[in-house]
C-alpha cells in the first residue's frame, strides 16, 4: 500500500511515499487509515518547518514584489541573440586566420623570386626542445667541432640556443611566451630538411600577424601555420607535451593529418581503396600495405566516403554495405566507420592478383555512387596498394577512365621490388601519383603525398574557404584512443576470464562431489535438451554472473550495491579534491582553417604553370567558450542550446559525454549523432528513430540561413544523476544557421515556458550621493575587531556558478589576479560602481588602466541580475535567527518537531542568475572530515539536478518539497537527506517563473525518526511499521529509497528486485 504525504485541503505531497510489504494474512485497515492520518500531519509539519527555517515564504513574497515582470520565453529573440554571439565570436576568428593567409603569401612569394636565394636559418625555436636542460659537457678530445645537441641547429654555427623564458598564461593554461612562436617538427621528419627550412625562414615573418591578431582580440586561441612540408608554427610558444624523452610513448603528431588541415587542403572526396592480399603480399610487404590503408584513413574527414576492397583472384568489400540494388555503397568516414574499415583488414593472403576485376569493380563502385546524397560528389580517386602490376592496362582506363574524372594513386610496397615501371605509369596516365613505400618509417611520410595533388584544382583556380572542422579533443591520437579502449575492454574481460576458470576450477568441482541441489542449473546441449553426459551442476546464473564481475560466488545484493556506492563516493570525492584533472586532460575544441597557396604562375626557369600547396592557417575554439557565449543564464533552468555539423553531428550539448571513466575517448566520440541524445519519448519497449525528430535533424543540415524556424515540439526523455533519473518533457525547438560555418544552432525551451525580469543597475553616476554600495547584498558583515584585538572577516556564506561568465580579464597585467570568482565579481562590481565614466558593457572592452590597457569582458543582464538576487536574498543571511522565533518555537512544540530541530544540518537558496547562499547549522552535526560540503560539491544552482528537478515539480504541484539522498549515501557512515522547493515568483498579469529553489539538509537517521521508522523514533504515537509483519520504506518521486526500518544501507538506491514491490508500483 502507498500513502501519500499530503495535506488534503491544500498542500500536496507527491515527494514521497511509504511503502508496506504485507505479511501472511495480515491485514488492518483501520491501522492503514490511521498510518495515513499520521503522515498527513508530520508531512504537514515537515512542510511548515522547511518553510520557516529557508524563510520560503518572505523569499517568494519579495521575488513577486521586486520584479519588474513575468512573460513567456521569447524563443526567437532568445535563438537571435545566442546565434549573433557565437556568429560574431567565430567570425572574429575567420578574420584573423584570413589575416595571417593573406600575409603569409607575399612572403612566400618573395621569398621563392629573390635572388639570391635566402640565407637558411641557423636555428629555429624547437618545440619539443624548448627550455631541455643540456646535456654533459663532451670530455676532452671527443669535440668533433659540432654544435652542442641542445642547440636546435641546422648549419655548423648555431647561435641560438632552445632556452625561451616563458610564464603561466591563465587564458591558455600553459606557459607561454607571447612574444615568440615554437616550431613541431614530426618525429618521421628529418629537423634540418632543406625543404623545411626554406618553409621556415618566409613563415617567421607570420609572428608579426599573429601577435597583432591576439593584441586585438585576446579571446584568440592557439594561432598556427601547418606546412606541407610538415612542421607546426604555433603561437605563442610553448613547450610540446611530448618531447620524446619516453621511447615507449613516442611524439606521433603530425599536423597535416589533422582534421582542420585535411579539411581546408582537399575538397570533399570519394575514395575507393584496393589493396592486394595476393600471395605474394606477406611479412614485411603486408604489414607495409595495411600501415598505407590505415594512413590513408588517417587523412579522411567525416566529409570524405570511403571504402576498401581486397583483392586477389577475386575482389571483396572489406565492410559489406550495400545500396537497394545490392551493390556496395561507400561509407562515410567517421571515427566509427574508420575504426570498423580498421579492424576488417586482418586478412590471409591467398592467389594471384585480378587486377581487371579489381580496377573494372572500383570504377563501378565509384560510378555507382556518384550522385547519391549519402556521398561527397565531388572529387573522386582510387588507392592502389600493391607489390607490382603485371601490365598498363591502358585499354581499361580509357574506357572507365576516358576523361580522366578519377585520379589512380598508386603505392608500391616493399623494399626489395624494383618492377616499378607499370604502377608508376598507371598512376600518370590517370592523373594521380606515384611512391614507393620500402619500410614502415617512411609509410606516413609517403601516403601524405597524395594530398597536394588533391588540392591542385583549389590552387590554380585559387578558390578559398574558411573550413569549421567537427569537435575533436587537441593532442589526441585516435590510434592513441582506441589503444586506450582496447586496453580497457580487454582488462575488464582478463579479469573475468580469470574468476570463470577459477570457478570451475573449484567452485564446480565441489559442487559435483557435493551432489545436486535445488537452486542447480543443467548444462545444456545444442538441441536445447539437457544433456546428462555433461551434467554439471553449477551455481544459480545470478550468482555465477555476480561471481564474474565480483569475484565472490555470494556476494549479496546489499554489498553489490555497497561497492558501487564507495565506487560513486570515491569518484565524488577525487573529482572534488583533484578539481576533475583526469577529465580535463583533454580540451575538446572546434577549429577554423583556411588554406595557404602559392601565388606564383609559372616557376622562373621553365615557365611551367604552378600549383603549389603550401600549408594551412588556423586557430581553435574551445567547445567551453561556446557554451558560455550560449548564455545559460538567458536561456533558462531546463532550457539549453547545441548545435550540430553539416552532417548531423554534435558540436556541443548537454548530453555530450565523449569520455569512459572520465579519462578514455570513446571511439566515436565526435560522430555523435543528434538522435542519439534527442530522446524522443514514444510508447512502446523499444527505440525507433523518431520520424519527427529526423525531419528535424534534416531540416537543421538544409537550412541555410541565419533567420529561426519555424516552431517545433518534441516529446523528450530526459535523464539525470547518471541516467539513475528520467524525467518527460514537451519542448519546443527553433533553429537556424550560424553564418559563415558549417554549424546549426538550435535552442530548446520548455513549453509555455517563462522569464522573470529582475536587475539592479549597478552603475549609478559618482556624483549621486543616493549611490548604494550593492557589494554590502553580498557581504553584509564587515570585518570587525575581536577582543584580542584581531581583525577578523566573515567567513563568505555565498558562491556564484564556477562556469558562467560574470566579469573576467583577458589579458595579463596588475589586476589579473587568481583568486576566486567570488572576489572577482566583487571586483568588478566595485569598480562598476567607483567608475566616473559609464562603464561599458559587452563582448570585449578595451579598458585604460594604470600600467597600461586591459581587456576585460563584462555580462550586464547577468550582473545586474545577480545583485539584484542577492538583494532580495540578503535575508536568507538571519534564517538561524528564525530558531529562537517564538512563533517558530511554538510550530515545533505543536507539531512534535524536535528532532527536525535537532537534526537541520544546513540549509540554502540558489537563484537564476547563480547565485547560492547557505546557513550551516553545527549543532549536533556529525560531519565526517572527507565528506565534500553540499555548497562545494553542488554550486552549479540552476544546473544542478535538484533545481531542475523541484522546478519541474513545481510546475505540476507547486506547494510541495522534493526530498533525495544521494547516491553514495549507503556507503558513508553519515548521510543527509534533502529537501528542496522551487519558488515561483508571480506578477500582476497572473504569470508565474521559477526564480529559485530553497533547501534544507537534514541528518537522515533524524529525518527517518521523525517519520517513525529510524533508530531515534518514538513510541507514541504508534504507526504500522512498529509491527513486525510489515516493512516500510520511505521513497523520493523516481522510487529510490530515502531510507528503510530495516537499514539505512538502502538509502539511494531502488527497491530491491526479490521483493514484490516493483508490482505494487
Amino acid at each position: 500500500m502507498f500513502i501519500k504525504f499530503q495535506n488534503v485541503h491544500r498542500l500536496v505531497w507527491a515527494l514521497f511515499y511509504i511503502i508496506l510489504q504485507i505479511s501472511g494474512e495480515s491485514r488492518n485497515d483501520e491501522a492503514f487509515n490511521n498510518m495515513e492520518a499520521l503522515m498527513r500531519k508530520l508531512g504537514q509539519s515537515f512542510f511548515e518547518f522547511s518553510n520557516g527555517i529557508t524563510k520560503f515564504n518572505e523569499l517568494r513574497d519579495s521575488f513577486s514584489q521586486k520584479g519588474q515582470s513575468i512573460e513567456d520565453v521569447n524563443i526567437n529573440q532568445v535563438f537571435s541573440d545566442v546565434n549573433a554571439r557565437l556568429h560574431g565570436s567565430l567570425q572574429g576568428r575567420t578574420d584573423a586566420i584570413q589575416k595571417v593567409a593573406d600575409y603569409a603569401e607575399p612572403r612566400a612569394f618573395d621569398h621563392h623570386n629573390s635572388v639570391p636565394t635566402p640565407q637558411l636559418p641557423k636555428s629555429y625555436f624547437n618545440a619539443k626542445q624548448l627550455n631541455k636542460p643540456p646535456p654533459p659537457p663532451a670530455e676532452s678530445g671527443d669535440d668533433d667541432g659540432k654544435p652542442p645537441p641542445y642547440c636546435t641547429f641546422c648549419t655548423q654555427n648555431c647561435t641560438f640556443s632552445t632556452l625561451l623564458q616563458m610564464s603561466y598564461n591563465e587564458h591558455f593554461k600553459v606557459d607561454v611566451n607571447l612574444n615568440r612562436s615554437s616550431v613541431h617538427v614530426p618525429t618521421s621528419i628529418y629537423e634540418c630538411d632543406r625543404a623545411l627550412l626554406e618553409a621556415l625562414v618566409w613563415s617567421s615573418d607570420l609572428e608579426e600577424p599573429f601577435k597583432n591578431n591576439y593584441k586585438q582580440n585576446p579571446t584568440l586561441g592557439w594561432q598556427y601555420f601547418g606546412s606541407s612540408t610538415g612542421f607546426l608554427r604555433q603561437y605563442p610558444a610553448m613547450k610540446w607535451p611530448n618531447d620524446n624523452s619516453d621511447k615507449n610513448s613516442p611524439d606521433l603528431y603530425d599536423c597535416r593529418f589533422r582534421p582542420w588541415y585535411t579539411a581546408s587542403a582537399t575538397s570533399p572526396k570519394n575514395l575507393l581503396i584496393l589493396l592486394d592480399v595476393s600471395g605474394s603480399m606477406t611479412g614485411l610487404r603486408r604489414r607495409i600495405a595495411k600501415a598505407v590503408v590505415n594512413s590513408i584513413l588517417d587523412t579522411l574527414t567525416e566529409n570524405d566516403y570511403v571504402n576498401v576492397f581486397k583483392f586477389s583472384d577475386l575482389t571483396e568489400v572489406l565492410v559489406e554495405c550495400t545500396n537497394d540494388t545490392g551493390k556496395p555503397i561507400l561509407l562515410q568516414a567517421t571515427l566509427e566507420n574508420l575504426r570498423e574499415l580498421r579492424m576488417s583488414m586482418e586478412q590471409k593472403t591467398y592467389g594471384m592478383s585480378d587486377y581487371v576485376i579489381a580496377l573494372s569493380k572500383a570504377f563501378d563502385s565509384l560510378k555507382d555512387n556518384l550522385g547519391r546524397s549519402e556521398s561527397a560528389n565531388c572529387n573522386q580517386a582510387i588507392m592502389l596498394v600493391t607489390d607490382g602490376a603485371p601490365s598498363y592496362f591502358q585499354d581499361l582506363f580509357n574506357k572507365y577512365n576516358k576523361h580522366k574524372k578519377i585520379r589512380l594513386f598508386t603505392y608500391l610496397v616493399g623494399r626489395e621490388v624494383t618492377d616499378y615501371k607499370e604502377v608508376q605509369w598507371m598512376a600518370c596516365y590517370n592523373r594521380g601519383y606515384f611512391v614507393h613505400v620500402g619500410s614502415l618509417g617512411e609509410v606516413q611520410e609517403q601516403v601524405f603525398k597524395y594530398i597536394p595533388v588533391m588540392a591542385r584544382p583549389l590552387v590554380m583556380s585559387q578558390k578559398r574557404e574558411v573550413i569549421w572542422t567537427p569537435v575533436y579533443a587537441n593532442h589526441a591520437e585516435i590510434v592513441e584512443s582506441e589503444w586506450q579502449w582496447e586496453l580497457k575492454t580487454r582488462k575488464k574481460q582478463k579479469l573475468r576470464s580469470v574468476n570463470y576458470k577459477w570457478f570451475f576450477h573449484n567452485v564446480a568441482e565441489n559442487n559435483i562431489k557435493k551432489g545436486a541441489n535445488k537452486s542447480s542449473i543443467h548444462a545444456f546441449s545444442d538441441n536445447g535438451k539437457k544433456d546428462k553426459k555433461s551434467d554439471i551442476f553449477i551455481l544459480a546464473l545470478h550468482k555465477l554472473k555476480s561471481f564474474l564481475d565480483y569475484g565472490h560466488p555470494n556476494i549479496s545484493y546489499k554489498n553489490i550495491r555497497r561497492m558501487e556506492a564507495e565506487a560513486e563516493y570515491y569518484k565524488k570525492r577525487n573529482l572534488h579534491m583533484f578539481k576533475d584533472y583526469e577529465g580535463k586532460k583533454f580540451n575538446f575544441i572546434v577549429s577554423a582553417s583556411y588554406p595557404v597557396y602559392d601565388i606564383r604562375n609559372y616557376t622562373n626557369t621553365s615557365k611551367e604553370r604552378i600549383a603549389n600547396f603550401l600549408g594551412v592557417v588556423g586557430t581553435d575554439v574551445s567547445i567551453e567558450e561556446l557554451k558560455d557565449l550560449t548564455s545559460p543564464f538567458q536561456l533558462g533552468v531546463n532550457a539549453y542550446a547545441f548545435a550540430i555539423t553539416n552532417n548531423g553531428h554534435i558540436v556541443f550539448h548537454p548530453d555530450f559525454r565523449p569520455l569512459y571513466d572520465n579519462n578514455i575517448l570513446k571511439p566515436n566520440y565526435n560522430s555523435l549523432d543528434l538522435t542519439e541524445v534527442e530522446l524522443v519519448h514514444k510508447n512502446g519497449l523499444f527505440r525507433n528513430n523518431d520520424e519527427e525528430l529526423l525531419q528535424m535533424r534534416t531540416d537543421m543540415i538544409d537550412k541555410n540561413d541565419a533567420d529561426p524556424s519555424p516552431k517545433r515540439i518534441l516529446s523528450v526523455r530526459v535523464h539525470r544523476d547518471g541516467f539513475k533519473r528520467v524525467s518527460l518533457r514537451n519542448q519546443t525547438y527553433v533553429f537556424g544557421k550560424i553564418p559563415k560555418t558549417q554549424y546549426t544552432l538550435a535552442i530548446e525551451v520548455p513549453v509555455n515556458a517563462t522569464v522573470y525580469k529582475g536587475e539592479i543597475e549597478v552603475f549609478i553616476h559618482w556624483k549621486d550621493e543616493s549611490k548604494n554600495i550593492v557589494t554590502n547584498y553580498f557581504d553584509p558583515n564587515s570585518s570587525y575587531v575581536d577582543k584580542n584585538g584581531d581583525l577578523k572577516t566573515p567567513q563568505r556564506n555565498w558562491r556564484i556558478h564556477p562556469d558562467w561568465t560574470y566579469c573576467r580579464y583577458l589579458t595579463p597585467g596588475k589586476l589579473n589576479f587568481s583568486h576566486t570568482k567570488e572576489d572577482i565579481l566583487i571586483h568588478f562590481i566595485k569598480r562598476i560602481q567607483g567608475s566616473i565614466v559609464a562603464w561599458k558593457w559587452g563582448s570585449i572592452t578595451l579598458r585604460w588602466v594604470e600600467d597600461g590597457v586591459d581587456y576585460y569582458v563584462c555580462n550586464r543582464d547577468l550582473v545586474q541580475s545577480i545583485v539584484f538576487d542577492a538583494m532580495v536574498t540578503k535575508t536568507f543571511g538571519e534564517s538561524q535567527e528564525i530558531l529562537n522565533d517564538q512563533k517558530f518555537q511554538n510550530l515545533i512544540k505543536s507539531a512534535g518537531a524536535e528532532l527536525l530541530v535537532s537534526g537541520v544540518l544546513s540549509s540554502f537558496v540558489a537563484t537564476r542568475s547563480g547565485l547560492t547562499r547557505w546557513m550551516d547549522y553545527p549543532r549536533d552535526a556529525k560531519l565526517n572530515p572527507t565528506d565534500i560540503p553540499f555548497t562545494d560539491y553542488h554550486p552549479r544552482a540552476i544546473d544542478e539536478s535538484w533545481y531542475q528537478r523541484s522546478v519541474e515539480r513545481a510546475l505540476i504541484e507547486e506547494d510541495s518539497y522534493l526530498v533525495s539522498v544521494d547516491f553514495d549515501a549507503g556507503a558513508r557512515n553519515y548521510s543527509r537527506v534533502t529537501a528542496t522547493r522551487a519558488i515561483m515568483a508571480s506578477a500582476k498579469n497572473g504569470k508565474k517563473a521559477p526564480v529559485a529553489v530553497v533547501g534544507v539538509q537534514y541528518d537522515l537517521d533524524k529525518f527517518l525518526s521523525f517519520f517513525g521508522i529510524g533508530p531515534e523514533r518514538q513510541e507514541e504515537p504508534k504507526n504500522i511499521c512498529q509491527d513486525e509483519n510489515f516493512d516500510c520504506f520511505i521513497l523520493d518521486e523516481n522510487a529510490f529509497v530515502i531510507g528503510s526500518d530495516e537499514s539505512r544501507d538502502d538509502s539511494g538506491w531502488s527497491i530491491p528486485t526479490d521483493f514484490t514491490y516493483i508490482e505494487i508500483i
